[in-house]
């Protein structure tokens, strides 16, 4: 149907869809919704469980193994992760003739490598690499270019005392590499080579004494873990003038901490990487990167994780990375006290989700970002704080420039200006539209602000990213509080004080002053002088929209984030 569908197309695809629900639900009474086939706002969702489908059943077995990894249990880890494994029976999406869900397919079976990974070196550090052997075999053959895949294979197949298959492996994959890509065997590759020409079957060393220090057990590497510098970087001179004038008056002998916080979609997390990425080479010896998912789908990260990711990417085999937090807290600042490391801990839930993750050497810089107030890091830690309040219009242009073309946006200039408007200077609603127009190449400028003017909202017109931003921040409000958000919109004037805010919601003053206080911590609202709150635009639009729907706010609903009904 293309661009243009019949006029019948949605009476088809709803027969379809009864079609197939009463394919799934045999005995489901006609216009019946049914348990599997979902309404998901404009679109249809097959719902599906551990109990009927081997993926989320994967990914259960997955997390349960590395909770026990993050504790130190890598027995317990090593057979959940041979049980995830074990589920495989070949490449995702084998023997499906259709093309469109080949990105999908890719992505879940590069989801099966990274997992293959972590099963190994917990097989490997538990002394039980039998127990993996198989699983890992199977991702590698569908993955024959992954380096660190393959030479995982190699040391399992030495761990387990068939040093021949182990040397055809490697074989087999420098062959490849060198037909494929041109390329000779990596550090990785090699170093399970050579471990097998030693006959070396325990890679996982024991600590050779307690007080020894941590470089004399290990190998150390530099980790290069920041995301790439943000496309479309605008503006920002002033906050990043600020930046600069913390670390470089960061008291001698301290490591220099900096906290970004601000309203969802201000752009938190491209500020600290293009900063990260501008200061890099003051930081000799690495730089890490964490998404602590504060705010978002999935569980957080919690101290102890990060800190195993931090570890290991610093070098420390798996098998000598403590159990306890407290532990992996003082061997982290220990690594560190001799280097000069930069660390970008983004999405904060709150200030002690970061606490036992600030390097305390000397020459170290921390940066972490929340769209809650990190007010306690101040207090506590002596960070530089930054909050971050929208683009100015000609910054928000620039941006878009930088995302789309800077020919696109010269070419529609009334266009942009409508489009600059209701993005309210959020760059998550510029690269919204940023990414609806580099999607679809016959779509364009003019035609997002056609809409916009049919519409006369943004989050009408670019939805699903933007209103998920918004709801992982609405989701953390507790109900009165959640209600008087709602209620915002209904107040006519662009600020609102704690006596406005009581006669909407029928409460006290002094009720309605913590709850917008609490929106305030959010970054929902902005303080603009004592008691006083604005709340821009854009938020102000979303706002309206969870009261039109009437979406309640319960514990229960966390879990629901972007479902646009109750």
């Amino acid at each position: 149907m293309g661009a243009d569908p019949p006029s019948s197309a949605t009476n088809v695809v709803h027969r379809y869809i009864g079609a197939l629900r009463r394919l799934l639900e045999p005995d489901l009474p006609p216009r019946a919704s049914g348990r599997w086939l979902v309404r998901d706002g404009a679109a249809y969702r097959l719902k599906v469980d551990a109990e009927v489908s081997d993926l989320p059943r994967f990914r259960d077995l997955v997390r349960r193994a590395r909770k026990a990894v993050e504790v130190g249990d890598t027995a317990a880890a090593t057979a959940d992760y041979a049980e995830a494994l074990a589920l495989w029976r070949g490449p995702c999406g084998a023997g499906v003739a259709v093309s469109a869900g080949r990105r999908y397919f890719a992505a879940i079976d590069r989801e099966r490598s990274a997992v293959a990974l972590g099963a190994a070196d917990a097989a490997l550090a538990a002394r039980r690499p039998q127990e993996v052997l198989a699983g890992v075999r199977g991702a590698a053959a569908v993955d024959p270019l992954h380096e660190r895949l393959q030479a995982r294979l190699v040391t399992l197949l030495c761990a387990v005392g068939q040093q021949a298959e182990a040397l055809r492996v490697y074989e087999d994959t420098r062959v490849r590499l060198k037909e494929a890509l041109g390329s000779a065997p990596g550090p990785d590759l090699r170093d399970a080579y050579l471990r097998v020409l030693r006959q070396d079957q325990h890679p996982a060393r024991e600590v050779r004494e307690a007080t020894a220090g941590p470089d004399e057990w290990y190998a150390p590497s530099r980790p290069a873990q920041l995301p790439a510098d943000p496309p479309g970087f605008a503006g920002r001179e002033s906050e990043l003038a600020g930046l600069r004038r913390a670390l470089d008056s960061a008291q001698p002998g301290t490591a220099a901490l900096v906290a970004i916080d601000g309203m969802p979609g201000a752009g938190k997390t491209a500020l600290a990487v293009h900063w990260a990425h501008l200061v890099a080479d003051r930081f000799p010896d690495g730089q890490l990167y964490v998404d602590l998912r504060g705010f978002g789908p999935g569980d957080q990260v919690s101290p102890g994780a990060a800190l195993f990711g931090f570890l290991r990417a610093m070098g420390v085999p798996t098998g000598q990375i403590p159990a306890s937090v407290d532990a992996r807290a003082g061997l982290y600042r220990s690594l560190l006290a001799r280097r000069r490391v930069l660390a970008v801990l983004d999405n904060a839930r709150d200030a002690q989700q970061v606490w036992d993750l600030l390097p305390g050497g000397p020459g170290c810089l921390a940066i972490v970002t929340s769209r809650r107030s990190l007010d306690d890091l101040v207090a506590a830690n002596g960070a530089y704080l930054r909050t971050l309040d929208a683009l100015s219009i000609e910054d928000a242009r620039r941006a878009l420039a930088g995302l789309v073309g800077a020919a696109r946006v010269s070419a529609c200039p009334m266009a942009v200006e409508l489009i600059l408007s209701h993005s309210a200077g959020l760059p998550l609603a510029l690269a919204a539209t940023a990414a609806r127009l580099l999607a679809d190449p016959r779509d364009s400028l003019a035609g997002v602000a056609a809409e916009l003017r049919a519409k006369a909202s943004i989050l009408d017109v670019l939805r699903g990213g933007l209103c998920k931003s918004f709801n992982w921040s609405y989701y953390q409000l507790d109900a009165a509080t959640a209600r008087l958000f709602r209620l915002l919109p209904l107040h006519p004037e662009p600020e609102v004080t704690a006596p406005d805010a009581a006669r909407l919601t029928g409460t006290s003053t002094r009720e309605a002053g913590l709850r917008l206080g609490e929106l305030a911590r959010q970054h929902l609202v902005a303080e603009t002088r004592p008691g006083s709150y604005r709340i821009s635009e854009l938020v102000r639009e979303y706002a309206a929209e969870l009261d039109r729907r009437e979406i309640p706010r319960s514990a229960g609903l966390a879990g629901r984030i972007g479902v646009p009904t109750a």
